[in-house]
């Protein structure tokens, strides 16, 4: 999804992103914000149960359940369909597998995400992405 290069940019378009992309990533934040012992001043304590529950969930649940809220493949379509309804998202690609469905953003996304958004918080969540931690997921 957008980098905050890429928000900048309005000729640069970012390349679809999985499920299963999505799913790793909010995983791994997750994680490391749990481990984390200190966190910045900007994301404020009350948020922490979030991101433990999102640790504890499972990533996907057996074959044969549909998508739900219960695993971190349910909450990651629901909020991607929800986007996708709002004109944030499109679907590129659907597939039999959860995991392989693709999506691209669209240009209204990164004016939500440019100019609503907390700014600090998105770069805060970009970097974290981007450090070797993510690479144990």
């Amino acid at each position: 999804f957008p980098t905050t290069d890429g928000l900048d940019d309005d000729n640069y378009t970012p390349p679809p992103s999985s499920v299963s992309n999505c799913r790793d990533t909010l995983y791994a934040l997750a994680r490391r914000l749990k481990e984390s012992s200190s966190l910045p001043a900007e994301i404020p304590p009350e948020l922490a149960p979030g991101w433990d529950a999102m640790s504890a969930m499972p990533l996907v649940l057996p074959a044969g359940q549909r998508a739900s809220p219960n695993s971190l493949v349910g909450i990651v379509k629901l909020a991607l369909g929800h986007m996708q309804n709002n004109g944030l998202v499109r679907l590129d690609r659907d597939a039999d597998d959860d995991a392989s469905v693709t999506y691209t953003p669209t240009h209204r996304l990164r004016v939500q995400l440019r100019e609503l958004a907390l700014r600090r918080l998105f770069d805060i969540a970009q970097e974290a992405t981007r450090t070797p931690a993510m690479a144990e997921v």
